[in-house]
């Protein structure tokens, strides 16, 4: 019986052990993939200052610098693997206002996430959300021009379970 305790409490140490190595080496690929599109987000467009950094996942991956110029203008900058591109903040769209607009478009909704992205060569929002139906809770990804919020597409997941 002690032997098959201690044969368990073994198993048990390496499994956490082994996940918390996992957990750590991806954290550090993140940190990695964010250190790297901040330095070439610095060095190849006007932002001098960094204020945070969100991810995009989606036919392209893209890292969204978020900072400012040498004029104090907030900027966005999209940092990919073949491309990188910058825009105003100012001469977009606010993430608040996209966030009214889906609420004015689909009613009450519950939000995950909302990030700069791309669809096709469309620089977007990308709005992450989901909302109760008569059959269940269901999750959306809605899809806005980052320049004037006009709305693009709209994904629809499968029921949650």
């Amino acid at each position: 019986m002690r032997k098959s305790i201690w044969i368990t409490g073994g198993i048990l140490a390496c499994f956490i052990i082994l996940m918390l190595w996992f957990y750590y080496t991806a954290k550090d690929g993140f940190a990695e993939a964010e250190n790297e599109a901040i330095e070439w987000a610095l060095e190849l467009t006007a932002l001098i200052e960094v204020d945070h950094v969100e991810f995009f996942a989606g036919e392209t991956n893209y890292t969204v610098v978020f900072g400012n110029n040498s004029e104090g203008e907030k900027l966005v900058v999209w940092v990919g693997d073949e491309i990188i591109h910058e825009e105003k903040a100012s001469d977009g769209v606010s993430k608040s206002t996209i966030r009214q607009q889906v609420i004015e478009r689909h009613g009450s909704v519950s939000f995950v996430r909302t990030t700069p992205g791309r669809l096709g060569e469309l620089w977007v929002w990308e709005v992450f959300y989901k909302k109760q139906e008569s059959d269940g809770m269901r999750h959306y990804y809605d899809y806005y021009k980052f320049t004037d919020g006009e709305w693009v597409d709209t994904y629809r997941l499968n029921l949650e379970e």
